[in-house]
């Protein structure tokens, strides 16, 4: 009996030991899902304030972009309106010969022409901040002399081209009289460009071998000419890795690479868009009777076209204001060239230009394009597209006579007739 009871006591004792401990732990569940709804309420306080901090931030940025996509888009408006400043002041000057100024004027239009001077490297400036802030990295071009751009690159090379018993013969220096070839590029990426084709000359040329470096001015483009003689030390597929990297180097700055072969020899020609400065294109006076078609979507840019169709004489220009009216007035004239504005108010100039290649009776016709640089690949789209040129405003009169001229095939202070 006394066993029993023992047994009987050592259960009742278990039992109340299993219910204790139930208790504890129902007690000690209940205060952990307390606290795991404390814990659970600050995060979705502090997931709530982080997710508005991220919305106030995205809020900013997205203003701070806006801010800069506007005042990219203000300076090329800016763009337009320098180019008849500086594009009826240069006219003006260049044309004093035969309307002579006063000179009270003369000194006006010094000034005009100073004060644009000034405003342009300010405006390209604001511009490339802007693109900054939007997430664009600009180049920071400055006006550049190719030749002394090209010997300061063959210097700084002429040790490694001498270690790899190579010939580096240095730019010929400019005569007395000569003008040098300026070209508008970032110091930086025109110098590493540079040498990117001089030491690819260099691979190519191999030990004992020669490499020739000269600079040419050609119509309206500047030719970096790099010839390399003897037997190459890279393999072909190298080459042609490299000279592909140049290519896309050099289109990002508005030119591109030729590759050229023959009589032992191979020559890699880097070519890029001369800069013509008020005041210094040689005098063209375009052939007598060519027509030129302007699709012109600005006032002030037509107005310029007019006056400086004034000076050129016997020339032919018709002035269209939207692209319908000037895809019209292309297929009905077909005029020699077509000047064309990338920013007009019912197309864009690329769309212009491909509505022109797919129409048979101007797919031929020679377009330059006009832009207001607000897209930092545009020349290489331009150029892509099939424009014979592309200038970014402000446009000189004495670039763009230069560049008809090329078209037209028009010397200096040439005035005759086109050839039948």
């Amino acid at each position: 009996m006394s066993i029993m009871l023992l047994f009987l006591a050592l259960a009742l004792a278990g039992a109340l030991a299993s219910i204790r401990l139930a208790r504890r732990a129902g007690a000690e569940a209940v205060r952990l899902r307390g606290l795991n709804q404390v814990f659970e309420a600050r995060l979705a306080d502090r997931t709530r304030d982080l997710r508005h901090a991220l919305d106030r931030s995205e809020a900013v940025v997205g203003a701070h972009q806006a801010a800069a996509l506007l005042t990219i888009a203000a300076t090329a408006e800016l763009r337009r309106a320098m180019e008849a400043v500086t594009g009826f002041a240069g006219l003006m000057r260049a044309h004093g010969a035969v309307e002579p100024l006063a000179p009270r004027q003369a000194r006006a239009v010094d000034q005009i022409l100073s004060a644009a001077d000034t405003a342009t490297p300010l405006l390209n400036h604001l511009q490339d901040l802007a693109r900054l802030d939007s997430g664009q990295i600009p180049a920071l071009p400055v006006a550049l002399d190719a030749r002394l751009a090209l010997l300061h690159v063959c210097e700084s090379l002429a040790p490694r081209a001498q270690a790899m018993g190579v010939t580096l013969q240095r730019p010929d220096a400019p005569s007395a009289d000569s003008i040098a070839p300026q070209v508008r590029a970032d110091p930086e990426r025109l110098h590493a460009l540079m040498t990117g084709v001089v030491t690819t000359a260099l691979r190519q040329a191999g030990p004992g071998g020669q490499v020739r470096t000269r600079v040419q001015s050609v119509d309206t483009h500047a030719r970096l000419c790099v010839s390399h003689l003897g037997a190459a030390s890279t393999t072909e597929a190298r080459a042609g890795v490299d000279v592909a990297l140049l290519r896309r180097r050099a289109s990002a700055m508005g030119g591109w690479i030729e590759v050229e072969h023959g009589g032992g020899a191979a020559r890699i020609v880097l070519v890029l868009p001369l800069l013509l400065p008020v005041g210094e294109a040689p005098p063209i006076t375009l052939p007598s009777g060519a027509a030129i078609l302007c699709i012109e979507g600005h006032a002030s840019g037509r107005a310029l076209l007019r006056t400086m169709n004034a000076a050129l004489g016997d020339v032919r220009l018709h002035v269209a204001a939207d692209a319908a009216e000037g895809l019209a007035m292309a297929r009905a004239l077909r005029p020699d060239v077509v000047l064309l504005d990338a920013d007009l108010p019912d197309l864009d100039g690329f769309a212009v230009k491909a509505r022109l290649d797919a129409d048979p009776l101007t797919r031929r016709l020679p377009v330059v394009g006009l832009g207001v640089g607000l897209d930092p690949t545009e020349s290489r789209r331009a150029r892509e597209a099939g424009f014979h040129a592309w200038l970014t405003r402000p446009v000189q009169p004495g670039e763009l006579l230069t560049v008809l001229g090329a078209i037209l095939g028009a010397a200096p202070g040439d005035s005759t007739d086109r050839a039948a």
